[in-house]
Order: C-alpha cells, then sequence, then structure tokens
C-alpha cells in the first residue's frame, strides 16, 4: 500500500519526474514531463536523456554536473532543454544519485520546474523597470535642460532677425546654431517618448498617406543596391501623431538599411488591414479583437540571434559602431507605438533578415484635415500688457527682449509668489499670464488655479520644460487657455499670444 502512494504521488506531481538508469538511459517520466515537453512516455523510455538536449550548454557544463553526480552529490541549476516541437525549455532541476541498501548505484532521479513563461514575465518586468529608471532621469533633466534650450533657440532667432540681410557669414553661423538647438531639442524629445504615456496631439488620420512620404525620402537616400518593395493597400484610419508615425517608419527602415548595406537586399514595406479574432493568440500575449492596420516593414539583411532581439528595445542598447547611433531608435518606436495602443512583433533569424510588424488599432472616422494656418496675418501685439513668470535668468531676458519688440509690454517676476503678490494688489492692469510650470514658492500650475479664480476671464499661458504635475488635458480643464512645451520658438509663441488676444 505505501509503494502504491508512492507511485501515485509521483504520477500526480506537478514538477516533471525522470528516472534514469547509472548510465543516463530514461526508465521513467511522469505525466507532468509529457504535458510541458511534449514527448510521450514510449517515444523517451530506453532513450538517454541526451534527446531533450538543446545545445545551448557547452560540453564544460555537462562534464561538470556529471562530476558532481558520480562522486555522489546532489546537482542543483537550470536547463535550457528542447521540447518535441522544437522550442525552448528552460527548466529548474536536482538531479540525484539513487543507491540500494548495499550501496551500489541505480540511476538518477531528476525533479524539474518549468520555468520559461515566469522568466518571460520576469524579463518584461525588468524592461518596465528600465523604462521607468529612464523616464525618471529624463523628467529630472528635462525641465532645466529644456529652459536652457528655450534661450538659446530664442536668443539665436532674435539675433537672426536683428541682422536681417546683412552679414551673411554671421547669418550662416546663427542657422547653424538654430539646427544644432533644433537637434538636441528632438534628442529630449525622443527620451521623453518612450516615458510619457501621454496622447497629446493625436487626430484621425491615414497612415498610408505617411508610409508613402517616407518612403519618397528614403528612395532618394538609399544606395542602389537595396530595392524597396511597397504595397499600402490599407486606406483606413487610426487615432495618432503624423509625426511620430512617421518617425517609426524611418527608424525601422533606416534599422533595414543598415541590416542590408554590406550586401544589399530588399526593404519590404506594407500596410493592411487585419482582423483579429476573439480567439487569436500572438506570441508573448493575446492582442484585443478588432479591427487593426498593420505595418509590416521587412529586410533581407543579417538577422538577429533572440538574445539581441530581446534586448533591441532597450534604450542606448545597439549594434552600431559609436558614431553610427544611439540605441533610441528603436526604444522611441516601442514608446510611440505603445502610446497609440499598437502593438509590436518582431520576427527574425540570424542570416536569414527581419520582420517588424506593428498592430495600430483602427478607427472608423474619416481622417481630420491637414490643413495647417498659413500664418500670413500680423502677429506684432499691441500693447497688450503681459505677466511672464520664469525664474531662469537668461530665459526672462530672451521673453523680454522678443516680446517687447514685437509690441507688447512686459513685466518680468523671477517665482510664482512675486508675481501672485503683484496680481492681487492690481488684477486687472494684465491682459496674459505666461508662467512657467515648476519654480520656487507657487508652482505654475496653483498661481494658475489662483488667479483664475480672483478673475475667471484671465488669459494663461503655461510654458513647460516637462511637467509629470500638469499635462496638457488638465491644463485645459483647469481653465488654462494654452499648453507649450519647452523649447517655443519665437513664432509659436507669438502665434499663440495672437490667437488669444486677437
Amino acid at each position: 500500500k505505501s509503494l502504491i502512494h508512492r507511485m501515485a504521488a509521483i504520477e500526480q506531481a506537478a514538477e516533471e519526474i525522470i528516472i534514469t538508469d547509472a548510465r543516463g538511459t530514461i526508465e521513467y517520466v511522469n505525466p507532468a514531463f509529457e504535458e510541458v515537453t511534449g514527448y510521450r512516455s514510449a517515444e523517451v523510455v530506453g532513450k538517454n536523456s541526451r534527446i531533450l538536449q538543446s545545445g545551448v550548454h557547452d560540453a564544460a557544463f555537462y562534464s561538470e554536473m556529471w562530476r558532481l553526480l558520480t562522486s555522489g552529490q546532489t546537482w542543483r541549476g537550470r536547463f535550457t532543454n528542447r521540447r518535441k516541437d522544437g522550442s525552448l525549455l528552460v527548466e529548474e532541476a536536482t538531479i540525484s544519485p539513487v543507491y540500494d541498501k548495499p550501496g551500489k548505484l541505480m540511476g538518477y532521479v531528476s525533479v524539474r520546474k518549468d520555468i520559461t513563461e515566469k522568466l518571460k514575465l520576469e524579463a518584461q518586468i525588468r524592461q518596465v523597470q528600465k523604462k521607468e529608471a529612464i523616464a525618471t532621469l529624463a523628467a529630472g533633466i528635462a525641465h532645466d535642460f529644456n529652459n536652457i534650450l528655450a534661450a538659446i533657440i530664442a536668443s539665436n532667432e532674435l539675433a537672426m532677425m536683428q541682422i536681417g540681410g546683412q552679414h551673411p557669414q554671421v547669418a550662416k553661423n546663427l542657422e547653424r546654431i538654430d539646427a544644432a538647438g533644433t537637434r538636441a531639442q528632438e534628442l529630449v524629445a525622443q527620451i521623453l517618448t518612450f516615458g510619457r504615456p501621454e496622447q497629446e496631439g493625436h487626430v484621425v488620420m491615414q497612415p498610408a498617406l505617411i508610409v508613402r512620404d517616407a518612403l519618397k525620402l528614403l528612395r532618394a537616400s538609399l544606395p542602389s543596391t537595396i530595392e524597396i518593395r511597397s504595397d499600402i493597400s490599407s486606406l483606413g484610419s487610426i487615432r495618432g501623431e503624423p509625426t511620430q508615425i512617421h518617425q517609426v517608419v524611418m527608424n525601422l527602415c533606416t534599422n533595414a538599411f543598415h541590416a542590408m548595406r554590406e550586401s544589399g537586399g530588399v526593404l519590404g514595406v506594407s500596410l493592411e488591414n487585419v482582423v483579429v479574432g476573439q480567439d487569436d493568440v500572438f506570441p508573448g500575449e493575446k492582442l484585443p479583437a478588432g479591427l487593426y492596420l498593420v505595418l509590416e516593414i521587412s529586410d533581407t539583411g543579417t538577422g538577429m540571434s533572440d538574445e539581441i532581439r530581446e534586448k533591441i528595445f532597450e534604450p542606448y542598447f545597439t549594434t552600431k559602431g559609436r558614431s553610427e547611433g544611439t540605441g533610441l531608435g528603436l526604444a522611441v518606436t516601442h514608446g510611440i507605438v505603445e502610446s497609440h495602443g499598437g502593438f509590436i512583433r518582431v520576427y527574425s533569424e540570424v542570416g536569414r533578415g527581419t520582420i517588424f510588424k506593428i498592430f495600430f488599432p483602427a478607427v472608423n472616422q474619416p481622417a481630420e484635415s491637414g490643413q495647417k494656418d498659413n500664418f500670413d496675418h500680423d502677429l506684432q501685439g499691441h500693447g497688450e500688457h503681459l505677466m511672464v513668470v520664469e525664474d531662469e535668468k537668461e530665459l526672462q531676458e530672451v521673453l523680454y527682449d522678443y516680446l517687447t519688440e514685437a509690441g507688447y509690454r512686459v513685466s518680468i517676476f523671477p517665482d510664482g509668489n512675486s508675481a501672485w503678490e503683484a496680481f492681487t494688489r492690481e488684477p486687472r492692469l494684465y491682459d496674459l499670464l505666461l508662467t512657467d510650470m515648476t519654480m520656487p514658492g507657487i508652482d505654475g500650475k496653483n498661481l494658475a488655479k489662483r488667479v483664475l479664480g480672483l478673475r475667471p476671464d484671465m488669459k494663461i499661458i503655461i510654458n513647460t520644460g516637462f511637467s509629470a504635475q500638469l499635462n496638457r488635458e488638465e491644463a485645459l480643464h483647469i481653465g488654462i487657455s494654452e499648453y507649450l512645451q519647452k523649447p517655443v520658438s519665437i513664432r509659436q509663441m507669438l502665434t499663440t499670444l495672437h490667437k488669444l488676444l486677437g
């Protein structure tokens, strides 16, 4: 009866149990082994346990394991084995020698637990934690750095206006400063993209138009050894930010080019409608059922190993040379796709190329017009009095210079406390409040609330480098007239002032 109980326990155990003879030939496997590996008992009994090996571990790994076992010790560790269907299986295992009463070695018993999914989940959590850490770092530096950039860019624009058509060499140098400032601005925006979930600026749009525009740019820049094959069959719509979708296409196509630049190849770009059913399962996770626009970008280049493929969306991970990239491209792409409610699937083999599939949820609405204000109206002020609250001295001077030159009266305040005191004394003295968000004393959000409490009709612009406490949607909800992200060009600022003050 005791033996029957023991066998029942082994048969019903959740862990895999394998019993071998002294040479490693399998004598018994329990039902959990069959369920995890896909092998039936009859397929493995009588065969050496090497049948499960994946090739991941080298000879030294097995040599050390057998050294311990043959010396009478128990081996504990992790195996990466292969299931019957060829997929990899990671297991925590304990292998112990089994002796009869006289002390003769009879064989070995191995107890194993499948931890494949657990490791995948842990990897996903680590990836999220890395993104959160980068996002926290980015938020910490963005405010100060964007203030510095704002002062540089605005001062440079002001200098370009002041020299007019004179001093062409000076103008050329100022244009270089402007280009460098713009690149720095874009870099900060990229860093913030994968740490910022909000969907500001999203409109109903047709990705096909953006993909075609991106391909026009690419055709002019790619070498003749790379052929572009496109199939843009979907004219459906998604809700998104056109500039960011363009960035996704360019990032992925540039990545494909780098994989093919040595020997050439084919860059494939397609966009199609795909219906995902309730029971459709994709590797790694299940997509919500519904209609998707699927952007596929493929190459016939070098491909990637599993190890590299797991790291490609990590910020600053790159296989390129130091002068060829920052390692932000795919991390930014991943952040953009997530912020659009989308999913990325990557398929790649070494020597056989790579395929990126991006699933964007489709919307059943017509695309919004792409027409923009042509800015042909007069942007000059007419003596309106602006209360400007800014704690950066350099930016105070720049704002004062170009706003007064544009025809406004300007009163500068270095913090929220001094601005609030002045406003309470004469609330009707000012036509508009332009305030930073993060500063000593009263911050921009609370200053705006106080001002609106005293004077509900006051026009207010929040001009911030980065703020985790206030986004555009919340700002407009509490009555703030406009939310601008630093650095702001002179033209953008004057256009906003003109819109609010007429």
